[in-house]
């Protein structure tokens, strides 16, 4: 039979196993990418069986991403920037940069964060002097030079390399961090040590088969073979050091020395006129600068854009300022302690500054200035119930009652508070936030989030760099209003945002989840779920702990979780119309003291999941336990109670259900199609 590959297809395994909800995958098929410099139209795998589905969102990644290829919205806007960065960082460094050609890479578009994430794809290993995606010769290489440098025919790379900061600044800052890190010396050795015997035994099995190779790696341009992919009879040696060859060369040109500069032009008591030039590809942070003895910063930041290879670099004009070289500053540049005059820098995004001296002589004084204006967030600053401290990036909401008639996005790293009161929000109003919350009430007054004309849609936190605090507040009368073109599904809603919530009601919530929490760390205690349309509390692929809460008149499951480590602990549940705890897609729960009144099943474990029990009580469902295997994908699940009432079970082959020390046996052989899974 010889050696075959087997991989994931794109669809819905593929994404669920990555632990994400299900999305749209898109991708350029090969056989419709012209020969001119032109999009290819966008594909769609399983089209189909989307459009059937859910075509609002087949639809929303479509238009976003014709709307990328139009260059109405950047790359920050239609990716994650952070994944992207990473993902052709890394096939930067490993000399796989086929794999992000826009005719390989495929795009998964993640309907919580609205954005594509890469899918890797077809990244084979090429010829070492191929240049770096970022380098001069990225987008105009000339080909009678190079055997296959990049270059603006790719509409892919070009447009991520080729626009102003303002539309990829986060990708290009997530794509130099992850080269400075994979180029460190040292990192490539270890991982390549770490999995040296999985590479030993793989390449053995491969090689007693007939070796079938690119010969790009040996053809040259203009070689009667340059146009076949690939033919018998030739060798490819795998070689640790091609690795580290390709690493070196990428870490010296992290190391732009030679194409940065900067003089001071103008002297003034505690200031320095500059000027700088950035001739590298790309863009280039100025740090602090030192000036015969004293130390200076800019006055707001200094970030140069990068230029292509045909363009000199343009000198700018800057101002700094003189600081106290012992004090803290805005500029998070190291002091500069070297007796020379000079100035750090970095590639945008580095974690490490470099140190060079000033370029040219310095120039006569100057006499006037001119101060450029700070940005600032003026429309948010502008409304008359807001605070904001910028030394803390905290953004404060007045006491008493707020009204919201239209959505509130804070901008990135800010927090959010308030302290008693009221927040009313009307006509579809939403909070976003990107940094994390703290909403505070007392024992005898709670914070209260409302909706009084009832279409309200809630709070969203995403990707918090710290911990959200929910004390003492009521979320009620809230929906999710079915014409948003962003599909959110819950009114309170935290996505890589970790939180704990004390003391806190979700009362009449019209929506698929009152709460959800999604790749996140979470502590619950003491929460109330009353009169909630679908799923009271819905946790993805997160770890985090329920303790003494309540659930009542939930109108599907109580608690849903998937993909998620949880311990819950003193749970009473009332009139659930579904499942008082599902428990699926590979989670592992510990449950403690959990008492259950009319719900169709108390306790659903399904999908390779386990459940480790005590104390439970679910003889007042109509059915106490199920326990089965919904996805094919998944091994079967597992449940063990002790000390427990469960009253009547469903539990499929292979399935296992451990009760008080006995085993049951299976009694149906398929439960999917007979019990409400959704």
């Amino acid at each position: 039979m010889g050696a075959y590959v087997l991989e994931e297809h794109f669809e819905k395994r593929l994404i669920e196993n990555n632990g994400r909800r299900d999305g749209p995958i898109l991708g350029d098929f090969e056989s419709d990418i012209p020969i001119d410099r032109a999009w290819p139209p966008v594909q769609v795998y399983k089209k189909n069986t989307w459009k059937k589905n859910d075509p609002q969102l087949l639809s929303q990644a479509i238009q976003k991403m014709e709307k990328f290829q139009r260059g109405e919205i950047g790359i920050d806007d239609a990716f994650d920037s952070e994944l992207l960065g990473r993902y052709v960082a890394i096939c930067d460094v490993l000399n796989t940069w086929h794999g992000a050609l826009g005719k390989s890479v495929k795009f998964y578009f993640n309907p919580i964060t609205q954005k594509f994430e890469p899918i890797g794809f077809d990244g084979h290993f090429l010829v070492l002097d191929t240049t770096s995606i970022f380098s001069d010769n990225s987008m105009t290489g000339d080909r009678r030079k190079l055997r296959w440098p990049l270059n603006e025919a790719d509409m892919l790379i070009s447009a991520l390399f080729d626009r102003k900061l303002t539309s990829n600044r986060r990708f290009v800052e997530a794509y130099i961090r992850s080269m400075e890190r994979l180029s460190q010396p040292g990192y490539l050795e270890t991982f390549f040590s770490a999995i040296s015997d999985e590479i030993e035994r793989h390449l053995g099995f491969i090689s007693k088969d007939f070796p079938i190779v690119d010969l790009w790696y040996f053809a040259s341009w203009g070689s009667k073979l340059r146009d076949r992919r690939a033919a018998p009879g030739l060798f490819k040696i795998f070689s640790v050091k091609d690795f580290i060859t390709r690493r070196d060369y990428i870490s010296r040109r992290l190391h732009p020395n030679e194409y940065v500069g900067a003089f001071v032009a103008r002297t003034e008591k505690g200031k320095i006129q500059l000027s700088v030039r950035n001739r590298h590809s790309l863009p280039i942070e100025f740090g602090k600068f030192r000036y015969k003895g004293n130390v200076y910063s800019p006055s707001s930041e200094l970030i140069v854009q990068g230029v292509r290879k045909s363009q000199f670099g343009e000198w700018r004009v800057t101002d700094a300022y003189s600081i106290d070289a012992n004090a803290t500053s805005d500029n998070a540049a190291p002091v500069i302690n070297n007796v020379r005059d000079g100035y750090v820098y970095r590639p945008m995004g580095a974690e490490k500054w470099l140190f060079q001296e000033f370029y040219f002589h310095y120039f006569g004084e100057r006499t006037q200035w001119d101060r450029p204006g700070k940005g600032n967030i003026k429309e948010i600053s502008a409304l008359p119930f807001i605070t904001i401290n910028e030394a803390l990036k905290t953004i404060s909401l007045h006491p008493g009652k707020i009204v919201l008639d239209r959505s509130l996005t804070l901008p990135e790293g800010y927090k959010l508070a308030k302290r008693g009161g009221e927040i009313d929000l009307i006509k579809g109003a939403r909070i976003i936030v990107n940094g994390p919350v703290r909403f505070e009430g007392s024992e005898d007054a709670s914070l209260v989030i409302t909706s009084s004309d009832l279409t309200g849609q809630g709070i969203v936190v995403m990707e918090a760099k710290g911990t959200s605090i929910l004390d003492n507040v009521v979320f009620s009368n809230l929906s999710i209003l079915s014409n948003q073109q962003w599909n959110m599904t819950s009114t309170t809603f935290f996505y890589k945002s970790d939180v704990n919530i004390r003391n806190v009601t979700f009362m009449n919530i019209n929506a698929e989840d009152a709460l959800n929490i999604v790749a996140s760390n979470f502590h619950i205690d003491g929460v109330k779920f009353m009169k909630v349309s679908s799923d009271a509390f819905d946790s993805d692929f997160s770890v985090g702990s329920v303790r003494n809460s309540r659930f009542e008149n939930i109108g599907n499951d109580g608690i849903d979780v998937s993909g998620t480590n949880i311990s819950i602990k003193s749970i009473y549940m009332k009139n659930i119309n579904d499942k008082g705890i599902s428990v699926g897609e590979a989670s592992n729960m510990n449950l403690i003291d959990f008492q259950i009144v009319s719900s169709e099943i108390g306790i659903a474990v399904k999908d390779g999941s386990m459940l480790r029990a005590e104390k439970v009580d679910t003889t007042k469902s109509k059915m106490g336990v199920a326990v089965y295997k919904k996805k094919s994908e998944y091994e079967s699940p597992i449940a063990v109670l002790k000390e427990s009432k469960i009253g009547t079970y469903l539990m499929e082959p292979d399935s296992r259900l451990r009760v008080n020390g006995k085993e049951r046996g299976w009694n149906s052989e398929s439960l999917k199609d007979q019990i409400s899974t959704e």
